[in-house]
């Protein structure tokens, strides 16, 4: 089976660091304020504004008394106050000044925040060249944690660029150092990742399995940084769900994402954690059809992550959700609304900074694969540039099912072109959204549309060709198809110019008479019908005619007239066929 893009991952994988790690160490401190303060505060639900308000208070006693924790803190609460960019600008300052003044343990402490935000914009190289430097110092601090973080750290890394094997390796390796040290928490965090990786191979039993083996890891974790990684991981399970279940399950999942929701509303990390929980409600209603509901979902993540000042990156966070709502409004038949999604994220990946990014990926991890960072650790394989290249589009940008990755293609050719050349590929999406691919008239849907948007005084007409099975059965399909358009193009020239014809389905059309009395419009139709009769065919014995069905719209929706007129149709066909019937209800 192919493989398919788990779609949250290029956007909040981060959720298992940034939203579940986040500020689990210990660290050097001022007089009154200390990391540990700061976590146990951090992890109550609403009692976060605390920081904020204790901080406003003390800043000035803590920037005099160490310079780096202050960095540090302002970047906490920047990041509280979804000011991404600031918090980045802040950690960076508080890392130099840390390894000026040897605080290995608050410059660990800003490595972990600088990992997580790098790990919002999957920035892979970053990603590795923080873990880098954070197995380093765990190495020279004895800690086995960071040493944990940082191997997970580069293992997402990896599982970024699409190298799941050499992901699964450096997990692998977390995991015994896990064992080892009877961490629970880091085992569950193995299984998590696991789960993620068995998902994006469409092995949802799989995934399945491991998200429900990390579930019950971290039932037995006894501390506040589970409750995050709980909830994502539960969420995640519920998507898995979603795919193995039946469509009278739904119900079920949806209330308890909903459920999820309203808990991480209450977390200081809300506004990261509720954006992805929105997107895999989404993903779930999907699944099971709702497509408007999955709008309405996306919609309301892409609010949520456009409410954060992020780092100026090559990824945009914002870029995976309209694939998603692109997808979403496709599938619920809104296809301007999917074209003008996608020709925006064409927009973005033509950036010169989407590029440039990719190659300094590649910069990064080559001269990680080169470094010899542990004897515990074989020598990683370098992959070629092209290699990562091809591979880095498959996971950021090839999210989307055949169709979608179709429109895409197409709207980059176009985009490179001249801006009449959107218009156009909106337009032909249009036309295929609302018309019948053999006769050209107007499809179902949008003849409906047309009749429902019309007033009182208008006709309408069903027209049903007689024994066109028989047609199909004696001569075959491609002369039934013959016939079907040339009765089309017979009754589009017998037709007013406003009047409208559609294809119900099979042999019927529905023609819709503007600001037109019964009388007129069955003077019309019965034009039609003895043009029909008259149209030569050069198959011996082929003769076509048609029976009518002809009433004003009067206040019934589009339903309800179709049911009258195929009634008298059928009155029609029983009273021997090639004939207009009509009523006046």
């Amino acid at each position: 089976m192919k493989k398919q893009i788990f779609t949250f991952k290029c956007l909040v994988i981060f959720i298992f660091t940034f939203l579940l790690f986040p500020l689990s160490y210990e660290s050097t401190a001022t007089k009154e304020w200390t990391i540990e303060e700061i976590e146990q505060q951090l992890f109550k639900d609403e009692e976060y504004k605390e920081v904020i308000q204790y901080f406003n208070l003390h800043k000035e006693q803590i920037k005099q008394d160490n310079t780096g924790m202050y960095y540090y803190i302002t970047g906490v609460v920047q990041v509280i106050n979804n000011d991404y960019n600031e918090a980045y600008i802040s950690f960076e300052e508080a890392l130099a000044s840390s390894m000026d003044t040897n605080q290995i343990d608050l410059a660990i402490a800003t490595l972990k925040q600088l990992v997580l935000l790098n790990d919002v914009y999957a920035d892979s190289g970053s990603l590795v060249e923080y873990g880098n430097q954070l197995l380093e110092l765990a190495e020279q601090n004895e800690d086995v944690e960071t040493e944990m973080f940082a191997y997970n750290t580069i293992a997402l890394a990896f599982y970024y660029i699409a190298n799941d094997d050499k992901a699964a390796e450096l997990l692998d390796y977390m995991l015994l150092l896990a064992h080892e040290h009877d961490n629970k928490f880091y085992q569950g965090i193995y299984y998590t990742i696991m789960g993620h990786i068995s998902y994006s191979y469409q092995e949802f039993e799989t995934a399945k399995a491991y998200y429900e083996e990390a579930l019950t890891l971290f039932g037995a974790v006894d501390s506040g940084e589970v409750i995050n990684v709980n909830i994502m991981t539960e969420a995640s399970l519920l998507l898995t769900k979603s795919q193995l279940v039946e469509n009278k399950d739904s119900d079920e999942i949806v209330i308890e994402i909903a459920e999820l929701i309203k808990q991480a509303d209450k977390r200081y990390n809300k506004t990261g954690m509720v954006a992805l929980l929105y997107i895999l409600k989404g993903q779930i209603e999907q699944q099971f059809l709702e497509h408007q509901k999955a709008v309405t979902s996306y919609e309301k993540s892409e609010a949520l992550i456009k409410s954060i000042n992020h780092v100026p990156k090559a990824f945009d966070p914002v870029r995976t959700i309209h694939f998603l709502l692109a997808k979403a409004h496709y599938d619920n038949d809104d296809y301007l609304q999917a074209a003008d999604l996608f020709m925006g994220i064409a927009e973005m990946d033509e950036n010169p900074d989407v590029l440039k990014n990719i190659d300094e990926v590649t910069s990064k991890m080559r001269s990680f694969t080169e470094k010899d960072l542990t004897d515990r650790i074989s020598t990683l394989t370098m992959l070629q540039e092209a290699q990562k290249q091809q591979i880095f589009w498959q996971r950021t940008v090839l999210v989307l099912f055949v169709f979608g990755i179709v429109i895409l293609l197409r709207a980059f050719i176009l985009k490179r072109k001249e801006n009449k050349k959107v218009n156009l590929l909106k337009n032909e999406l249009y036309i295929q959204s609302i018309t019948d691919g053999l006769t050209g008239v107007y499809n179902r849907k949008r003849i409906f549309e047309i009749l429902n948007s019309e007033r009182e005084n208008c006709g309408v007409a069903l027209i049903d060709i007689d024994n066109f099975k028989l047609i199909n059965d004696s001569l075959g399909y491609l002369v039934g198809d013959e016939v079907l358009k040339k009765v089309v193009e017979t009754i589009q020239t017998s037709i007013r110019q406003n009047d409208e014809v559609g294809r119900y389905g099979g042999e019927e059309f529905l023609i819709v008479f503007k600001e037109t009395n019964l009388h007129e419009a069955v003077s019309i139709v019965e034009r039609v019908r003895k043009n029909v009769e008259s149209i030569h065919w050069d198959y011996e014995g082929l003769k076509t005619t048609i029976s009518v069905g002809v009433s004003t719209k009067s206040n019934d929706d589009a339903e309800e007239v179709f049911k009258r007129v195929d009634s008298l149709v059928h009155e029609a066909k029983r009273t021997g066929k090639n004939k207009v019937v009509f009523n006046n209800d």
